[in-house]
């Protein structure tokens, strides 16, 4: 498919819709990982992300190694996803941090 058929019939707006809701429930991730859970072709995985990156819905977060390509990778992220992540870490991810957690991403559209 072309571009421009794919955008006029929806699939990059729920391309990008699974990536983002995959994120919220399991970022960071690199893009073979979300090709692997997704099973959205790679290509289109890396434009969606790229989109979602120039929109400001989807960070960079700190490398490490891609547990499918054992290569150093820069996963991305959502921006309450990086949150998280760095509050978890700071907080020792005790049981209240996932209760946060799953508070802020169940009332994710009241912050939006």
């Amino acid at each position: 498919m072309q571009y421009q058929e794919i955008v006029s019939d929806g699939t990059v707006t729920k391309q990008a819709d699974i990536i983002l809701q995959l994120l919220l429930n399991s970022s960071p991730l690199s893009l073979r990982e979300i090709q692997q859970k997704t099973k959205i072709e790679i290509n289109a995985v890396s434009g969606r992300v790229n989109d979602l990156k120039k929109n400001g819905e989807v960070l960079e977060s700190e490398k490490r190694k891609c547990s499918i390509s054992g290569r150093s990778i820069t996963p991305v992220t959502t921006a309450l996803g990086l949150i998280l992540q760095k509050w978890e870490k700071k907080d020792g991810a005790s049981e209240g941090s996932y209760n946060l957690r799953d508070t802020l991403i169940n009332n994710q559209q009241h912050f939006i």
